[in-house]
């Protein structure tokens, strides 16, 4: 007689609540597309799901995914993960300004809100960012912005200026870690 085990059990459901920083990535659950971030109470069978983000070309992968493991879900529990992908970096050279013949340099650079410098300058960006803002240093006024596409090489300068900034301003750069993941059962 064969015995098979599984640490399945049919019928016992579970459900997964999936996050992401950023949210609106592609949630994958044992290989099929199930939604994007922030996925809520997602219903499974209990037992080990593989559960998959697909981030590429905007964050580091490994194949396909972005982010690949093995978790168990127990029967009507909710298991929370949070993930936070590592961006994949570009460089990008901020120069001087030029606002009505005068140049402008000294200035803070904000990319996606987030402080990376000061201009004139080469800062290590992630690439997908989308929003180029400079910000005097004194008042936090927006003196240039600009749309970025990074992946075709395109920066197209905005009209709107003069704004304050609404992004983190710090002079300690903190490095972005590694995949995280936050994994937490309700009991």
């Amino acid at each position: 007689m064969l015995s098979v085990f599984s640490d399945e059990s049919p019928g016992n459901k579970g459900y997964l609540s999936v996050d992401t920083i950023p949210q609106g990535l592609p949630v994958y659950v044992d290989g099929n597309m199930v939604g994007k971030t922030p996925l809520t109470k997602y219903e499974v069978t209990e037992g080990n799901r593989v559960v998959s983000i697909a981030a590429e070309p905007c964050f580091q992968s490994v194949l396909f995914y972005t982010w690949n493991r093995t978790v168990y879900v127990r029967h009507e529990k909710e298991t929370k993960i949070l993930i936070i992908p590592q961006p994949v970096k570009t460089k990008i050279n901020v120069g001087t300004v030029d606002i009505d013949g005068e140049k402008h340099e000294g200035h803070q650079v904000f990319i996606d809100g987030v402080y990376v410098g000061d201009q004139p300058g080469t800062f290590d960006v992630p690439l997908c960012s989308q929003l180029m803002e400079i910000a005097d240093k004194n008042s936090n006024v927006v003196i240039q912005s600009s749309t970025l596409d990074l992946m075709k090489g395109k920066v197209t300068q905005r009209e709107e200026r003069d704004y304050k900034i609404t992004g983190t301003i710090t002079h300690e750069l903190k490095k972005v870690p590694d995949t995280i993941l936050f994994e937490k059962v309700d009991q």
